[in-house]
Order: structure tokens, then sequence, then C-alpha cells
């Protein structure tokens, strides 16, 4: 498999923090052209004075704190997280946004299923930039798992997670949570390639295992030609179509 597609997977996850770059900066002046100041803004939102510092200085808001900054902004959600430009919603807002880990009304929030398959066998990655679907989950459930809007929904290729995860599954990523934890199921990229697998950490290396037997553990040197490793994320739930 050729490196562009590799590259292309990971422009695809890169996107997000070009955008919270641009929000910030978006944020900061459109609240100055408003002629507000960040107590202003966040006595109208409803949240303390040092939250709305931290919004400005690179913390990413909830959802529902987005939708807030936009109504007080007298701006869309659109412009204020990717600067794209269209109509401003309605103050009592239409809550299904186009957009990662955001609430779409009833306490669901929507995550994004990419155009993407990792590989529960040999390693391998087929992907573009395109979003096939967004799906709603519940935002207390989604949120006992992680951060919404970091997560991508990805399915999976390969049996060597069988009977643990299957092929077809369909697997739910968090992106923010790249910490190693023993017994935890990550999706991992080496090279162009990217793999879901259990991953153990011992000095110098990574250690991928598989649940099923038939294929024997990898090892992963951190250092030399196989040091373009990343953990791209902790496989924080997984579902399967009955058949």
């Amino acid at each position: 498999m050729g490196s562009n597609e590799g590259s292309s997977f990971a422009s695809d996850f890169e996107v997000k923090t070009r955008n919270l770059e641009g929000f910030t900066d978006r944020l900061k002046k459109l609240r100055i052209k408003r002629g507000m100041t960040q107590q202003d803004v966040a006595n109208k939102l409803g949240v303390s004075l040092s939250t709305m510092q931290n919004f400005e200085k690179g913390q990413y808001p909830k959802g529902e704190q987005i939708i807030g900054l936009a109504e007080v902004l007298e701006t869309t959600t659109d412009w204020l997280l990717r600067g794209v430009r269209g109509a401003r919603p309605q103050p009592d807002g239409a809550k299904l946004l186009d957009q990662v880990g955001q609430p779409c009304g009833l306490g669901l929030v929507l995550v994004p299923k990419v155009k993407a398959r990792i590989s529960a066998g040999t390693g391998s990655l087929e992907t573009n930039s395109e979003i096939k679907g967004r799906f709603a989950f519940r935002s207390d459930w989604i949120r006992s798992k992680g951060n919404p809007e970091a997560m991508v929904l990805m399915d999976v290729t390969g049996d060597s997670m069988s009977p643990v995860i299957e092929e077809t599954d369909t697997t739910l990523i968090d992106l923010s949570q790249t910490d190693i934890y023993v017994g935890k199921i990550y999706a991992i990229g080496i090279d162009s390639e990217v793999f879901v697998k259990y991953v153990d950490r011992v000095p110098g290396k990574f250690i991928l295992r598989s649940a099923n037997k038939n294929y024997e553990p990898i090892a992963v040197n951190l250092s030399g030609e196989s040091s373009n490793v990343r953990i791209i994320g902790r496989v924080v739930w997984w579902c399967r179509e009955a058949r």
C-alpha cells in the first residue's frame, strides 16, 4: 500500500487541530468586533470568566457551548469552528449540526463514520476524507467513554482480534486517548499501515497483541526505521450487525 494513503489518513485527523487554532482566533476577533469583553460573553453564555478565557487560549468548548457562543456572537457554528460562512441558525437552533461530537437534540451527540477501514490482521488502511455518515449516541453515555468531540467510527477488516472484534465490526475510537493502558485496545499506525490491537509498552518497544491465538505478537521498535509509530486512539466501543 502506498504512503499517500497513510498521509491522507494522518491529514484527516490533523484537520481538527488546525480548526481549533482557527477557532480561537475567530472567537477573539469576533468578540472584539461585537464590542464585548470576555466577561460579557461569559455572562451571556452562563460560564465563568476563566472558562471563557480558556476558550480563547485553546480549550475546546463542549457542543452546547459552541452553539451558545454562535448565538451570543451572532454567527454560525460553521464559522466559529471551520471558518465556513453560511446562513445563521434561528435562535431556538436546529440542533442537528454538521460537526464532530455535537448535540443533535434529545440528549444525543453525533459522531462521524469515516470512510476508512482499519485492519485486525496484517495491517492495512483504506481511507479518504469522505465521511460516510453521522450516528447519534446518548450524550451521557458517550461522554462516559471519553471525549465525543475527538471520536470517529471506523470499520474493521481481518480476524486477528476475533472473537473480541470481528471482521466488519464498527469501532468507536477516541483520538484523544493515546496513553497506553494494559488490556485496552488501540488503533495504532505504523508508516502507512494501521492496526487495531492490544498494545503493551516495554522499554523501547510496543508489543501488538491479537485476540486470535493464530496471530503472533508483533514487536515494534520505537527508534530507527520503525520510529514512524503513532497511537491513533483507543477503541472505546464496538458493535456488529446481526446476521
